[in-house]
């Protein structure tokens, strides 16, 4: 990552890190030392429940408060970026999903973690990514 850092930056070419969120693979990554290379470090604020884990939100609350310290801790260029998909866990596996693939088969049930004979969907709802935002603001 240095010398790609560095042949980046000779040419004015700015240069934006990806690191998965802290629970999965977290020992994979010096988030501190990444942020200092890159001009941005993007600490995944999602994929809390994935196409191999049991169904669940794409975050919760705590894992959101975990995402947060870790970006604080990188540094002032790091931030934490929400998912705005979900997942469907049909019989066999998850899949990534968009919200308007699942509309047809979830609409009328007013939840977005539904079980239907074609999966069970889970999407982060306005109020949940509303939480995230002032979980954000709060920490600075």
């Amino acid at each position: 990552m240095r010398q790609t850092a560095a042949l980046l930056h000779a040419q004015n070419i700015k240069l934006a890190i990806y690191t998965e969120r802290p629970n999965n693979g977290d020992g994979a990554y010096n988030r501190p030392a990444l942020a200092k290379l890159g001009d941005l470090l993007d600490v995944s604020g999602y994929d809390e429940h994935y196409s191999t884990s049991l169904p669940g939100p794409l975050t919760t609350t705590s894992g959101w408060e975990t995402d947060i310290a870790a970006a604080q801790q990188a540094g002032p260029n790091a931030f934490v970026s929400a998912g705005a998909f979900g997942w469907n866990w049909p019989p066999g596996g998850g899949l990534a999903t968009s919200f308007s693939s699942v509309l047809y088969p979830i609409a009328g049930s007013g939840e977005l973690g539904t079980v239907t004979s074609m999966g069970e969907y889970f999407f982060e709802s306005a109020s949940d990514l509303r939480a995230r935002a002032a979980a954000l603001l709060a920490a600075g």
